[in-house]
């Protein structure tokens, strides 16, 4: 006869827990403070107002991997982290299905695949944190590894940093400060130290070990606290200030809410352009002195190939007296091959070209795709998978005194392309965008908050052109200034300081090499603490 002992050993060392550990968990339980814990993560992310969920939404994982081993503690992981991508990335199922041309039950697969490859960042946390949660300063060791995993996710096959852990806190805007020094990973580093710090505390509430968690969540604390006193002093020194400045320029903004399913089709391009026009006549009635359209709002190749339409916003720039600054799809063509391009042109006053900016950083299966040697069919599952090249690098459109950092779409995720930009001199931040895709989903919020962080990271304003929303001014301190609703038509003016001395905030210069440095580190402690175990 079997014992419920017994019984509750198997499960556990089915789940995978240490002979030796303590812990008597059933396997269902482990598995729901997981799934709990990424629905947590998910709940504290935009465009949810619970950002302080984050400071506690990883202490359910530690306690579903409690007492085993790092492989068991992989799969309780790895459930933690589709729970999480699942309930952040739903709205991939509509942009596959309404405009990837997939039906229902092929839209699912891909959705279900990416978030198993997502999760895997989680599932090597867990592991990980089997190795390094006894050890002294587990706070540290555990936070750096969350924020080394984040910096991988950015970087590995191609990078999705699509909202990290810090990303959390957009809407808390002393705390973002500190992203002018860390970057996103200091503040995903900080909330899981406390996390860590909580955990711990809640596990071992008396004795000797609470004293330790106590004395842990007193350093978080602290930490916590000097990041908000920084953050009140550069909120000061960097918020929207009353007076004008030499530095400040009018920027308009030009919502067009052109439906996706019309802004190719060829009859609907002269309406458009008729559009756009009329909304730039409102724009250049408010002294602006640029004026920004969204990611191809010229919905054609802009050039000799479609002259008359070309003509039209060369005619609508020189009506308005004020540089226009749009993307449009382009090309160049070679003895080899021709090369297509998501492109940004600037228009002079004058209605002629004083520069371009070609999309550097492509969406995968959106705008190119990879391995197409080894994944030949994807063109035929996907009809809208498209053939664009990467651009030659990130350098600033200069015209006068102006010198746009452009980051078109999917770029404005990714900090180092922002940080490029205005090492190479770029004083103002523009992310021209076309968030139709998404729908009225949570993600055009999340987009926005993330583009929040390149204003705070590199102390520049940044202003965001949006086709159906979200347009926006965020200054240098983060605070978003104006904002547009999504599915509108809306002409938005605002002045924005320009940068004085662009390239000057520390993580503009060093960005993430903290975080490769504290990778380093974790790879030896790491690896210290698995031939200990073993």
């Amino acid at each position: 006869m079997t014992s419920r002992h017994d019984s509750s050993r198997a499960a556990n060392q089915a789940a995978g827990a240490s002979p030796s550990s303590k812990s008597g968990l059933p396997r269902f339980l482990r598995f729901s403070l997981a799934a709990a814990s990424g629905l947590l993560l998910s709940a504290a992310l935009p465009p949810s107002p619970f950002g302080w969920l984050a400071w506690a939404a990883v202490i359910p994982l530690f306690w579903s991997v409690e007492g085993l081993t790092p492989a068991g503690a992989f799969r309780i992981g790895l459930c933690a982290g589709f729970v999480h991508y699942l309930t952040l990335l739903y709205w991939i199922l509509f942009v596959l299905g309404h405009y990837g041309g997939l039906p229902p039950l092929l839209a699912v697969p891909p959705l279900v695949m990416l978030c198993l490859y997502l999760a895997l960042y989680p599932a090597l946390f867990s592991a990980g944190w089997r190795l390094v949660g006894d050890l002294p300063a587990a706070a540290f060791w555990g936070a750096g590894l969350w924020t080394v995993l984040e910096l991988i996710r950015g970087w590995l096959l191609s990078g999705f940093p699509w909202c990290p852990l810090g990303v959390s806190q957009s809407q808390n805007l002393p705390l973002i400060q500190m992203a002018d020094i860390a970057g996103t990973g200091g503040l995903s580093f900080l909330i899981v130290f406390i996390n860590v710090a909580l955990y711990r505390l809640l596990r071992h509430p008396r004795g000797a070990l609470a004293l330790q968690g106590g004395g842990v969540l007193l350093i978080g604390v602290f930490f916590l606290g000097a990041a908000l006193a920084y953050g009140f002093v550069r909120v000061d020194r960097y918020a929207a200030p009353a007076a004008r400045s030499e530095q400040d320029i009018e920027v308009a903004l030009v919502q067009a809410n052109i439906d996706q399913s019309l802004k190719w089709d060829a009859a609907y391009q002269a309406r458009t352009l008729e559009l756009y026009r009329t909304l730039t006549e409102t724009a250049s009635k408010e002294a602006a002195r640029l004026i920004v359209w969204p990611e191809t709002a010229a919905p054609f190749f802009f050039g000799p190939d479609q002259e008359d339409l070309s003509e039209h916003i060369r005619q609508t720039a020189r009506d308005a007296g004020v540089p226009i600054l749009f993307g449009s799809p382009a090309y160049e063509r070679d003895e080899a091959r021709t090369r297509y391009f998501n492109r940004a042109y600037l228009l002079s006053g004058e209605g002629s070209v004083v520069g371009s900016y070609d999309k550097v950083h492509l969406v995968p299966f959106g705008e190119y795709v990879p391995l197409k040697r080894l994944l030949f069919f994807i063109d035929r599952l996907v009809p809208a998978a498209g053939d664009f090249t990467q651009g030659p690098g990130p350098l600033p459109i200069r015209h006068r005194d102006l010198a746009l950092g452009v980051l078109i779409c999917f770029e404005a995720v990714f900090p180092n392309l922002a940080r490029q930009q205005v090492q190479a001199g770029a004083n103002l931040l523009v992310n021209i965008t076309n968030d139709a895709w998404f729908g009225r989903s949570s993600a055009p919020y999340q987009h926005l908050a993330m583009s929040v962080f390149r204003a705070v990271e590199n102390r520049t304003s940044l202003v965001r052109a949006a086709n159906t929303g979200i347009s926006a001014f965020v200054s240098p301190a983060g605070e978003v200034l104006e904002s547009s609703p999504i599915f509108t038509e809306a002409v938005l003016v605002h002045r924005v300081p320009l940068a004085a001395a662009p390239g000057g905030t520390v993580y503009t210069r060093w960005g993430d090499g903290w975080i490769v440095v504290l990778g380093g580190m974790l790879l030896v402690r790491l690896a210290f603490a698995w031939r200990r175990r073993r």
